[in-house]
Parts: structure tokens; sequence; C-alpha cells
């Protein structure tokens, strides 16, 4: 309890600021909304390259050669990406379907995100040093911290300075650089990253066994954000309400979502530990029972989600096209996520067991047929429902993927039989 109930007080920090986001410029009107809903989803996509790897148990020295070597390379990726960003961003959004009007409000925002393109990525990095070494607790006040300034430059830059969706991509942005400058200075003072590990750039031969590690996992995540990229391409052509709606409903299935977040993070450390000890039963057992608790606790979002489907449109939109659209898809949402729940955890079972090829591939499979589905609601104009129902295969395809593997006799968590012995 005591590394998972900060890990879940953290994860939920950003979807939550995503809310107050989403909240703010929604008072700005739909446009606005559809604005940063699609330069939103243009900048994620960039973002979802896995940086941090593994830091040693026990050697201080290689942690903090490893965190030298994934700063580095933040760095420069960071500022490459930013500026492939900021002259490419225009071209992207046109491609997502972005209209003159939407187009206005939305490179604004979309270029002040750029700007924290370097510090996202550091931020997996350092957090990813705080998490191999068991704390959790260091990112939590980090993000803390974060999120009051994001709150309060979110409220100023909007609504006090006049900015508009401007003053929330600079919020954002600007709250991102805070918890770098925290994570950073922790990470030294704690002793975990020594100032001359920083001073020498990493050779080649050292960080290419960081960017293959990453390589499949990094795939997976990229195939199942370029899904939602093309999904909001696809309602692009529904229109700027559709857009907003969209955005809304994204922004509260993410959020949600991060309650079972913790359930996976637990899921993989403990199967990683029992199976690295040879004790499969055990193994097994845990996934049986959180599991058991994945599902209520996903019984338990749909309740809420269904109870607030009528007021929590109102919260983010005074738009009436936009909150009709929001009440009708959010049931589909709501009694998808039990199944969103039981399917984490299974990713998390076959990540602590080292099954990182079987997810890669499940997730080509299974982003290639919503990929289909997409192209077909979009030609046959089954608007924002039709594509919220053709996104619950991505879920049901990495959940018919995941149990195959569980059930196989190549389980990672089916008893081996003992050797025979000669008599």
């Amino acid at each position: 309890m005591a590394i998972a109930l900060p890990a879940l007080l953290g994860v939920l920090l950003d979807p939550l600021m995503g809310l107050v986001d989403t909240a703010i410029v929604g008072s700005l009107g739909t446009t606005s909304l559809a604005a940063v809903g699609l330069s939103g989803m243009v900048f994620n996509l960039s973002l979802f390259i896995w940086i941090a790897t593994a830091v040693g148990r026990d050697d201080r020295e290689a942690v903090s050669r490893v965190a030298a070597q994934g700063l580095w390379m933040a760095v420069v990726l960071g500022v490459g990406m930013s500026l492939l960003l900021w002259t490419q961003g225009g071209a992207a959004l046109r491609a997502m379907g972005a209209g003159p009007e939407v187009m206005a409000v939305g490179m604004p925002y979309f270029r002040a995100r750029c700007l924290a393109t370097p510090s996202v990525l550091m931020f997996y990095v350092l957090a990813g040093v705080f998490r191999g070494l068991k704390d959790t607790r260091t990112p939590l006040i980090a993000g803390l911290l974060s999120n009051i300034v994001h709150v309060a430059l979110d409220f100023g830059l909007v609504y006090w300075a006049g900015w508009g969706v401007l003053g929330a991509g600079l919020a954002t942005s600007l709250s991102h650089w805070v918890t770098v400058a925290v994570l950073g200075a922790l990470v030294i003072r704690k002793g975990h990253l020594r100032p001359r590990d920083l001073l020498r750039p990493p050779d080649l031969a050292e960080v290419l066994p960081l960017l293959r590690a990453g390589v499949l996992l990094s795939t997976r995540m990229m195939l199942a954000m370029g899904t939602f990229v093309y999904a909001t391409r696809a309602i692009a052509g529904f229109g700027a309400a559709a857009v907003a709606g969209h955005e809304i409903l994204r922004t509260l299935w993410v959020t949600a979502t991060q309650a079972f977040s913790s359930l996976d993070i637990a899921t993989q450390t403990l199967v990683a530990s029992y199976l690295g000890k040879g004790d499969r039963k055990t193994a097994s057992d845990i996934v049986a029972r959180v599991l058991r608790l994945a599902a209520g606790i996903g019984a338990l979002l749909a309740v809420a989600l269904l109870a607030g489907r009528q007021a929590l449109p109102t919260v983010f939109t005074s738009d009436p096209a936009v909150q009709g659209l929001v009440t009708m898809v959010l049931p589909l949402v709501a009694l998808g996520m039990p199944l969103d729940a039981v399917t984490a955890v299974c990713d998390g079972t076959l990540l602590g067991a080292q099954e990182i090829s079987w997810l890669s591939k499940t997730m080509v499979v299974t982003s290639a047929g919503v990929a289909l589905g997409l192209i077909a609601a979009q030609k046959y104009g089954w608007g924002i429902l039709g594509v919220w129902a053709v996104l619950k295969g991505l879920t049901l395809g990495r959940l018919a993927g995941a149990a195959w593997r569980l059930a196989s006799p190549a389980s990672p968590l089916q008893s081996r039989p003992a050797p025979a012995t000669a008599g």
C-alpha cells in the first residue's frame, strides 16, 4: 500500500489536470474545445516514445549513468521533436480535418504545447528512475506542486490575462517544466544522479540498448494512440460539436481508467517478482485476485458514469449540441469500464512476464481491425457513437489476445511438470 497509493495518486494527477483544462477551455466555446482536442491528440502521439528503462537495483553508479543517458536522449529528441512539430503542426492538424476556424484557434495552443516536449520526455526518464528505486512518493510530491502551478496559471492566463486557448497551452507547458525542475533537483539531492555524469554526452553504443529495449513497447503505445488520432480525424468530419464532444468523452475515459492503473502497475511488479522466483502458482493466484478487484472497480466506475451522464457534460460546455452528444455516448463508455479494467490487468500480467512481443503483435492485429472499422464509420457516417463503438474494439482485441495467451499451454502462469527422474 505504501507504494501503490502514491502511484495511484500520481497517475491521477495528469488526467485530473486534463479535466481542468477541458472544463476551462470548454467555457470559451465549442470551437476552442474542438481546437484543443485536435491539437492535443497530435501532440500526445508525438510523445509516446518511451525512453525510461530499467535501472539497477542496487548499483547507484549504474542508476546515475542510465539517468544521465536518458536525460541526454530526452533533450536531444525533445528539441528535435519540438522543431518538427512547430513547423509541421499545421499540416498535421489539416490532415486531421481541422477547418480554418479551428486552425486559427488550435495552432497557438499547439505551439504552446510544443515548448514542453523536452520536459515531458525528461519526466519519463526521471519518473522511471524513482519508480525503479520503488520511490513513488517523490514523483507524487513533484506532481502535486506542478498541478498547483497548472491550475493557478490556467485561471490566470486564460481568464485574467485573457489569452484563451494560448493561455491553456502555456499553463500546461510551464507546469511540465516545474515538475522536471523539482524532480531533477530531488534526484541529484538524493544521490541517484551525479552531476558529472550529466556533463558527459553518452556514446551511441551506450544509448542503443536503451532504444532497442523500448522499440516494441513504443510501437504498441503508438499504435494505440494512432488509433485515437485517426478516430479524432474521422470525427472531425462530423463537425466542431462532434470533435468537442469527443474531447470531453476522451478526457472522462482517460481519467476514469486511472482508477485501476495502479492495479496494472502492481500486477506487473508482483508477477515479475514471483515468476523470477519460479513461483508460478502464487503469481497465478495474485492475478486471479487482482482481476476480480479490477472488475469490481470497473463496475463501480460504470455506475458512477451512468449516474452522472446528464450532469457531467455541463461541467465542460454550455453548448446543448455538445452536451447531447456526450450524454448519448457516455453510457457506451461507462459499460466498457469493467472490460477496460480487466484488460489493463491482463496487460500488466503479460508485461510482468516479459511477453512484450505477444502484446505488440496483438496490438498490431487489433489496431488494423479497428482502423478498418473507423474507415467504415467515416465513409458511412456512423457519427460519434459509431466511432466510439469501433474504438471499444481496442479493448476487446487486447482482452482476447491476452486471454488466449494466458489460457494457452504456453502461458507464463502455467505450472510446468517436474522433470522425470530415473528410478
